[in-house]
């Protein structure tokens, strides 16, 4: 059995390397939870903030990682995939609630 690739984060970097230290390590793979959602393709420039800061910042704090989907869906959505444990999904979902809120 073949598992699935890690897809890569909004700019292509991975929140963490393997060289972090052991508290901001991620656990393996098959530990991971995963979650998808759509948001309008208008507002993910804005959501990523300038070179993707808002997004890195929010995977930081949350140790989820999201991965932003460049395919716009037929109703101009795009995917955004989390994965984490189920707390670090849910901080990370509601915090770009947050900031669609804003914007």
């Amino acid at each position: 059995i073949q598992t699935p690739k890690r897809p890569r984060g909004l700019l292509g970097d991975s929140p963490e390397s393997y060289d972090a230290p052991e508290s901001k390590r991620r656990r393996s793979f098959s530990e991971e939870k995963w979650e998808t959602f759509l948001i309008p393709h208008g507002i993910v420039n804005k959501l990523g903030g300038s070179n993707g800061d808002r997004i890195k910042k929010i995977q930081e704090t949350c140790r989820a990682f999201i991965h932003i989907s460049g395919d716009v869906d037929s109703n101009c959505r795009r995917k955004v995939q989390l994965s984490g444990s189920k707390s670090e999904i849910e901080e990370a979902k509601l915090r770009i609630y947050q900031y669609m809120q804003e914007l």
